[in-house]
C-alpha cells in the first residue's frame, strides 16, 4: 500500500519541490520564443485570433459548418467553439512539437549529474499553459461580449485544464526520453499532430461521429476534453462524467507512466548524447 501511494504521489511531489526551477525555465522558453521578433508578445494574442478567423471563415461561411447542439446556434457560437477546440488541442500539440528535442537539445544539462532533467519537459508544458491562458481569456471575453452571458456550468472548466496538463506533461516526459534514442520521432509527431487536428472534434461535435468511428475515437482524451469544454462553456450542459472520468484517469495514467519512463531511461541519456 505504501509503495503504491508513493508511486502515485512521487511525480506530484517532485513537481512541487522543483516548482521554482520549472518556472524559471518556462520563463526562459517564453523569452527565447519571441527573441528578436518585431512584435514580441503581441503574437501570443494575434496568432490564435488569426487561426480562429481563418478556420471560422472556411468552415462557417464556405462549408456552412455547425455543431448542431442548440437550435438557435449562430456563426458566433461556431467560431467560439472552434477557438475552444483549437486552444485545448494546441496545449497538447505544441507540447508534442517541442518535447522530442527537450533533452537531446540540451546535452550540457544532461552531463550535469545533479541537474534535475525532469523539469525541462514540465517547463515546456508550463510555457504552453501560459499561452493557453491568454487564449482562454480571449474566449471568456468573447462569450461575455458576444453571447452576453457565461453559463453557470463554466465553473467546471478548471477540471479540463487539470486533465489537459496531466496528459501533456506525461506525454512530454515520454517523448523527451524516447527522442534521445530515436531522432525521427519528431517526424512522426508532425504527422500525429495533423491527425489530431482532424480527429479531436475541433470542427465538429463528437455526437456526430459515426458509431464505427466513435468506437475508436472515444478513447482520445483530447477529443473528450474539447467536447466537455464546449458543453460547459457554450451550451450550459453539465459535464458528461463518464467522458471526464475516462479523460482524467487516462491522463493521470499517462502522467505516471511518463514520469516512470523518464526516470528509468535518464541514467543512459549521457551515454547516448
Amino acid at each position: 500500500m505504501t509503495f503504491s501511494l508513493k508511486l502515485l504521489t512521487q511525480p506530484i511531489v517532485y513537481v512541487n519541490a522543483n516548482w521554482s526551477l520549472i518556472f524559471q525555465f518556462a520563463k526562459r522558453e517564453l523569452l527565447a520564443e519571441h527573441k528578436g521578433s518585431l512584435f514580441g508578445n503581441f503574437w501570443l494574442v494575434a496568432q490564435p485570433l488569426l487561426l480562429m478567423s481563418v478556420y471560422t471563415f472556411v468552415f462557417s461561411q464556405i462549408y456552412n459548418g455547425s455543431y448542431g447542439i442548440i437550435e438557435d446556434e449562430t456563426n458566433i457560437h461556431y467560431a467560439i467553439g472552434i477557438f475552444i477546440g483549437i486552444t485545448i488541442l494546441h496545449l497538447f500539440n505544441d507540447t508534442l512539437a517541442v518535447a522530442t528535442h527537450t533533452i537531446s537539445g540540451n546535452p550540457n544539462f544532461v552531463k550535469k549529474v545533479v541537474f534535475p532533467l525532469e523539469v525541462l519537459p514540465i517547463a515546456v508544458v508550463l510555457r504552453n499553459l501560459y499561452k493557453f491562458s491568454i487564449s482562454f481569456i480571449l474566449i471568456f471575453l468573447a462569450i461575455v461580449f458576444l453571447l452576453e452571458s457565461i453559463p453557470s456550468t463554466a465553473f467546471w472548466f478548471p477540471l479540463i485544464i487539470v486533465s489537459s496538463v496531466l496528459l501533456s506533461t506525461g506525454t512530454a516526459w515520454i517523448l523527451s526520453a524516447v527522442g534521445v534514442y530515436f531522432r525521427d520521432v519528431s517526424t512522426l509527431i508532425q504527422i500525429g499532430s495533423l491527425c489530431m487536428l482532424w480527429l479531436s472534434g475541433v470542427f465538429y461535435s463528437a455526437r456526430d461521429i459515426p458509431p464505427a468511428a466513435w468506437n475508436i475515437l472515444k478513447y482520445n482524451p483530447v477529443l473528450l476534453n474539447i467536447e466537455i469544454a464546449r458543453d460547459i462553456l457554450l451550451w450550459g450542459n453539465t459535464p458528461n462524467w463518464i467522458w471526464f472520468g475516462y479523460s482524467f484517469s487516462s491522463s493521470f495514467i499517462v502522467f505516471l507512466i511518463g514520469f516512470w519512463l523518464f526516470r528509468t531511461l535518464k541514467p543512459t541519456f549521457a551515454d547516448v548524447l
